[in-house]
């Protein structure tokens, strides 16, 4: 694993928003960090053999070691006692000293933030071990840690380390043998004096951390004004902080806000936020895919043209190329293994192959074939066996835990795999932390995944000026 993508996995892990020392990253703030109990600047260590992984806990896993001497388990416990751990820590303390408005950034916190680093980090240390180990620098690992920390102390905006220290972050794990060395001139710099947090005595706004003002002598966070996120209410560096929201349906007409196409109505899209015009005739489709009602993405130029009639080539869809006028199903057509060509044709009966997108005559289901092979069936009543839905008689669902169909739960049953409730209904989280059937939500009810119209989208419900971390540390 190169020293590059190593540097990118531990800085990714902790913020997202910080370089690998390319020099226009660092600078925030004068100082370096102090290691703390790495090897003083100018000491060479490169020539030193790596120590064995030690117990977690006290002297963490020695100062330096070969991950392939040790045990994935090992070395993420290392990772995790080390650095994983305190940088959560210091993250979450900076909610409070900035003064967030956001609950959310608060709670659950750290195990939110370690979890976060515990993903990026876990996949690269499996595939250090699996290409035979890598050299980690114990050393550098401190004095990475440490700069992040004083990074995070001097300001409430978006923090940036120093050259030095993205630095001594790209030497914490290097493939190969020993060498990595822990030397000048990131590990033996003085640690930077922290900036102002909420409630230190200030003489002015340059007394206080980024996003922060000096109000009758005390450092203050912005006022918790209300506002509109994109907005420009808040001065500074403030950030528009959403301090709370919940999911709900979302039926947005042309000109609203939206989050996603699916909110929009027939014909349109989801563009900057606001519901526009999908492509019109001859024009591109809109993102890859949506055009105007009446009319469908040409696959072959990608403009939009009129739904495609018997014989002419399917249609590029939003789940895939197997548009078709109505009435028609998208066929494969001519000799060979596989569905290399496509065509418009009637929709299949008794016997025959499924259309592409899985759908046959009216009256009749689908058939999933182990084959690959799906064909057209009659419907069957609940008891009888099924491969999907489609297979079950009007009132029925196919239980994929036992193939059958089974008639549709009423409101309120215990439900599992979403498809228990119906069409009129939805799987969804209930008082008892569990999952029960409930009538699908319309706009502007709150729902968990599905709704009867629009789109299940998170809506702001209230936002307030606060530093710009909080934003980033309610992830």
């Amino acid at each position: 694993m190169e020293r590059g993508r190593w540097c990118g996995v531990v800085l990714a892990a902790w913020l997202g928003l910080v370089g690998c020392g390319d020099g226009g990253r660092g600078g925030s703030g004068s100082g370096g960090v102090d290691a703390g109990g790495a090897a003083d600047a100018g000491e060479d260590v490169s020539a030193e053999e790596p120590d064995a992984p030690g117990e977690v806990g006290g002297e963490v896993c020695g100062s330096s070691w070969a991950l392939e001497e040790a045990t994935q388990a090992e070395t993420e416990a290392c990772v995790e006692a080390r650095w994983v751990g305190p940088l959560a820590a210091a993250e979450c303390a900076r909610v409070e000293a900035c003064g967030c408005p956001n609950a959310a950034a608060l709670e659950g916190c750290v195990s939110r933030r370690e979890a976060r680093a515990r993903r990026l980090l876990g996949a690269a240390i499996a595939e250090a071990v699996a290409e035979g180990g890598v050299w980690m620098d114990g050393a550098a690992l401190e004095g990475c840690l440490a700069g992040q920390v004083a990074a995070l102390g001097r300001t409430c905006g978006l923090p940036e380390v120093t050259e030095e220290v993205a630095a001594l972050c790209e030497r914490v794990f290097v493939r190969g043998g020993a060498g990595a060395g822990c030397e000048a001139p990131g590990c033996g710099l003085a640690a930077a004096e922290p900036a102002g947090v909420v409630g230190a005595a200030c003489d002015g706004d340059a007394g206080c951390a980024a996003g922060l003002a000096c109000a009758a002598g005390r450092c203050a966070a912005p006022e918790a004004a209300a506002c509109t996120p994109g907005g420009a209410e808040c001065g500074g560096e403030a950030r528009c902080v959403v301090r709370s929201g919940r999911r709900e349906c979302v039926e947005a007409g042309l000109g609203e806000a939206c989050g996603s196409a699916e909110a929009c109505g027939a014909g349109q899209v989801c563009q900057e936020g606001r519901c526009a015009l999908a492509g019109g005739l001859g024009e591109p489709c809109a993102d890859g895919v949506y055009c105007q009602e009446g009319l469908a993405c040409r696959f072959d130029d990608m403009t939009c043209q009129a739904l495609p009639q018997e014989g002419e080539a399917c249609a590029l869809g939003v789940y895939g190329p197997f548009l078709c006028a109505e009435g028609l199903g998208c066929r494969c057509v001519g000799e060979g293994p596989g569905c290399r060509e496509r065509a418009c044709a009637p929709l299949p009966g008794l016997g025959e192959a499924c259309s592409q997108d899985a759908r046959c005559v009216e009256g009749l289901g689908c058939r999933f074939g182990e084959d690959g092979e799906n064909t057209c069936v009659e419907r069957v009543a609940p008891g009888e066996a099924c491969t999907n839905d489609s297979e079950c008689a009007a009132g029925a669902y196919c239980d994929f835990g036992a193939l059958r169909c089974r008639a549709i739960l009423p409101v309120g049953a215990a439900c599992r795999d979403g498809n228990e409730c119906g069409g009129a209904g939805t799987c969804a989280p209930d008082e008892a932390e569990g999952f029960a059937c409930a009538p699908r939500p319309g706009p502007g009810d709150a729902c968990f995944l599905e709704c009867s119209a629009g789109a299940c989208e998170t809506v702001e419900l209230d936002a307030a000026c606060g530093a710009a971390i909080c934003e980033v540390l309610a992830q």
